[in-house]
């Protein structure tokens, strides 16, 4: 059986504004109305998902807690599919404000 996770992740039904970035939506206790499948399941689940859960739990909060991305476009990037996955058409062009970031000596 094959889950197309691109549409189901994006399911108006499921996600106001699906297309829209907003975290909140997969913090724990929510209760999304459809389910949220981002690595696959089975004997096809992506052998990257333990790399990629530790990185958005330990080095993301890090890198936001120091630097702030501002988008360089005026308008958002429109979402294409490359394999299984959706990305903004040119990449995610930001640029990083530093924020209370102290040099160490």
């Amino acid at each position: 059986m094959l889950v197309p996770s691109a549409l189901l992740n994006r399911d108006p039904r499921g996600y106001e504004a699906p297309d829209e970035f907003r975290p909140e939506r997969w913090r724990a206790g929510s209760d999304p109305a459809v389910p949220f499948f981002p690595f696959g399941g089975g004997i096809r689940r992506c052998v990257g998902e333990n790399l990629a859960r530790a990185e958005i739990e330990s080095v993301v909060p890090v890198v936001l807690s120091v630097a702030r991305p501002e988008p360089l476009a005026a308008e958002p990037e429109p979402m294409v599919q490359r394999a299984t996955v959706l990305v903004p058409r040119r990449s995610l062009l930001v640029r990083a404000a530093q924020e209370g970031l102290v040099e160490a000596s």
